[in-house]
């Protein structure tokens, strides 16, 4: 199967200047999982074909909000790993399958306000998350995808200070866990210690970058996984589209 996860920054602005229904055609996803639609579902005014339409959008007008358009049919679908968590901006998204679960997830970037507190309520949502997944995990293997507003590693972003949202010791600790509590990076499992590769780089400055998006997966399935990439010249938003190949 092929899965393909975007922080589209503004679903009707990828539609509207070109290249989400071009990455459509071009990749024939299985999967597509999107981050920061910025939409409600009514506005959609473009044609996805015969596929099956999973939303969450933000109940503010304009921001954040997850989308999965799929091939088939869930068997069921969940949003906001169904808890009240006080934040309605839609950022989480689960589809179950007979074989799997798929989730897509926005995680907040922990920025804006008080630095301190917005990296407080990054690590306190997050904290929910992952015994969320890992709940999802003791079920049936899992896929899980999206925006992580995390660079883990040195090698992942071009610029490491550990005082700077997005790569400070508490949210690096996060993507630790998930991968000890039984889930594997993709893209590090087939591109070991590779630099450069980064998800989302500055519009301004054009320089230097993060790998903040990610396709983790349950360790039953590492040995399925076919190719995981990033889709580097399909970038007309500021964070690039990413490819995960899978037998599930």
């Amino acid at each position: 199967m092929r899965f393909i996860s975007w922080n589209v920054n503004g679903l009707r602005a990828r539609v509207k200047n070109g290249g989400f229904l071009e990455l459509k055609d071009k990749y024939t996803p299985d999967f597509m999982c999107l981050q920061e639609i910025k939409m409600f579902p009514w506005q959609k005014e473009f044609d996805l074909g015969q596929v099956c339409e999973y939303w969450n959008p933000s109940a503010e007008r304009g921001v954040s909000g997850t989308a999965i358009f799929a091939r088939d049919k869930a068997l069921s679908a969940t949003v906001d790993m169904g808890l009240d968590l006080g934040d309605d901006n839609g950022r989480a998204l689960t589809l179950e399958y007979s074989k799997f679960y798929l989730v897509t997830v926005y995680v907040p970037t922990g920025t804006g306000g008080k630095r301190n507190e917005a990296i407080r309520k990054k690590l306190a949502w997050l904290d929910v998350f992952v015994r969320y997944v890992r709940e999802l995990n003791q079920k049936k293997p899992v896929i899980l995808c999206g925006d992580m507003n995390i660079a883990h590693q040195e090698i992942d972003l071009s610029y490491p200070d550990r005082k700077s949202a997005g790569f400070t010791d508490g949210e690096r600790a996060v993507i630790t866990d998930i991968l000890e509590s039984g889930f594997v990076d993709s893209f590090r499992c087939l591109h070991p210690g590779i630099t450069g590769q980064y998800t989302w780089v500055s519009n301004r400055f054009k320089t230097g970058g993060l790998r903040l998006d990610y396709f983790f997966v349950s360790k039953s399935l590492r040995p399925e996984i076919v190719r995981a990439d990033i889709l580097r010249e399909e970038a007309p938003s500021d964070h690039c589209p990413i490819i995960l190949e899978i037998n599930v």
